[in-house]
Protein backbone atom coordinates (compact mmCIF):
# COMPACT_ATOMS: atom_id res chain seq x y z
CA UNK A 1 0.00 0.00 0.00
CA UNK A 2 1.41 3.20 -0.52
CA UNK A 3 1.20 5.82 1.08
CA UNK A 4 0.75 9.86 -0.51
CA UNK A 5 0.89 11.86 2.97
CA UNK A 6 3.38 14.39 1.70
CA UNK A 7 4.62 14.63 5.66
CA UNK A 8 5.07 11.01 5.43
CA UNK A 9 7.21 10.69 2.12
CA UNK A 10 9.26 13.68 3.35
CA UNK A 11 10.41 11.63 6.87
CA UNK A 12 10.74 8.12 4.40
CA UNK A 13 13.10 10.36 2.10
CA UNK A 14 14.61 11.89 5.20
CA UNK A 15 15.77 8.69 6.91
CA UNK A 16 17.42 7.80 3.98
CA UNK A 17 19.67 11.26 3.79
CA UNK A 18 20.46 10.77 7.40
CA UNK A 19 22.77 8.38 6.09
CA UNK A 20 25.07 10.70 3.49
CA UNK A 21 27.72 12.37 4.36
CA UNK A 22 28.50 15.23 1.89
CA UNK A 23 31.71 16.85 1.68
CA UNK A 24 32.33 20.06 -0.10
CA UNK A 25 36.23 21.32 -1.36
CA UNK A 26 36.08 25.04 -2.17
CA UNK A 27 39.55 26.35 -2.83
CA UNK A 28 41.51 28.99 -5.00
CA UNK A 29 45.34 28.45 -5.24
CA UNK A 30 47.04 27.92 -2.59
CA UNK A 31 43.62 27.56 -0.04
CA UNK A 32 41.38 25.43 0.14
CA UNK A 33 38.41 24.41 2.87
CA UNK A 34 36.07 21.77 3.34
CA UNK A 35 33.02 21.70 3.95
CA UNK A 36 30.91 18.82 5.53
CA UNK A 37 27.31 18.23 5.25
CA UNK A 38 25.73 15.60 7.39
CA UNK A 39 21.74 15.34 8.57
CA UNK A 40 20.81 14.69 12.00
CA UNK A 41 17.17 13.83 13.47
CA UNK A 42 17.02 17.05 14.99
CA UNK A 43 17.45 18.40 11.39
CA UNK A 44 14.20 17.07 10.00
CA UNK A 45 11.51 19.81 10.95
CA UNK A 46 13.65 22.62 9.29
CA UNK A 47 13.93 20.73 6.44
CA UNK A 48 10.29 20.04 5.97
CA UNK A 49 9.01 23.46 6.78
CA UNK A 50 7.79 22.07 10.26
CA UNK A 51 9.54 25.58 11.21
CA UNK A 52 7.57 27.96 9.21
CA UNK A 53 3.97 26.79 10.56
CA UNK A 54 2.13 29.55 12.38
CA UNK A 55 -1.32 27.69 12.94
CA UNK A 56 0.26 25.21 15.88
CA UNK A 57 2.12 25.53 19.00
Amino acid sequence: MENNDILYQAAKIFEEIKSYKIEILIGRKDHAEVFTIVFEDSDFHHLAGLHKLTDIV
